[in-house]
């Protein structure tokens, strides 16, 4: 499979297999947080992702995050 995709990229622009935005999205989103459980990923908002250029195999990523705002979690109260 590997052989056909770059035997394929081969021919494009790029001249290599580029990794597809889903992947880099759910990597970058992943290293934004402590822990990567279905709930915590589920309390994320996005209000802008830039993914400014191509990303191939091999490349480094960096991401950066702002926390925007917090709240008190309504489901996990703490009873004193």
């Amino acid at each position: 499979m590997v052989v056909i995709i770059t035997t394929f990229a081969s021919t494009t622009d790029f001249g290599r297999p580029a990794v597809s935005s889903l992947v880099i999205f759910s990597i970058i989103g992943g290293l934004s947080l402590a822990s990567t459980s279905g709930r915590t990923i589920a309390h994320l908002g996005w209000k802008t992702v830039i993914l400014s250029n191509l990303v191939f195999v091999g490349y480094i990523l960096y991401a950066e995050s702002t926390v925007l705002s917090k709240r008190r979690s309504r489901s996990r109260m703490v009873k004193v």
